[in-house]
């Protein structure tokens, strides 16, 4: 099957932010995390003390949370369970707000329910896949310093 190229929507402001969360979340666990390329689909891979600590994939979401849930792609949720699996650690998503930030396990915790989602504002029909919803009550809430 070929690989169909698609655009890069990731901009250097968005990277920024990505590293600051996952800056704070390194500093609160004493961990390293080492940005991924992109064919591994998940942001970081994450050592504590030079051994597998696990996987992340990494949000920020500015302001006050909108919705119940907190939707990530099912291809995202597959690519990190996988890594866990095969090569140990955990598999967590990280999602950076305003004012705190949210953690969630996701080998010990399934998706609340599966639904199509996704972004219509760009024009981009592959932006359109099956989300995963997860609960904000399943994830561990994190406060940050100002």
């Amino acid at each position: 099957m070929e690989e169909v190229s698609r655009p890069l929507y990731e901009r250097d402001r968005d990277l920024r932010e990505e590293e600051k969360a996952i800056e704070i979340l390194c500093r609160r666990g004493k961990l390293a995390a080492h940005k991924l390329p992109m064919r591994y689909e998940v942001d970081y891979l994450i050592l504590q003390r030079g051994g597998m600590y696990g996987w992340a994939e990494v949000k920020v979401r500015p302001g006050v949370e909108r919705y119940d849930t907190f939707i990530l792609s099912c291809a995202k949720v597959m690519a990190g369970r996988r890594l866990a699996e095969v090569f140990g650690g955990r598999f967590i998503v990280v999602v950076r707000r305003t004012d705190d930030m949210m953690v969630l396990d996701a080998l010990s915790h399934r998706p609340g329910f599966v639904a199509m989602g996704g972004r219509t504002d760009r024009g981009d029909d592959q932006d359109i896949e099956p989300v995963a919803h997860y609960w904000w009550g399943q994830m561990t809430r994190l406060d940050i310093p100002s």
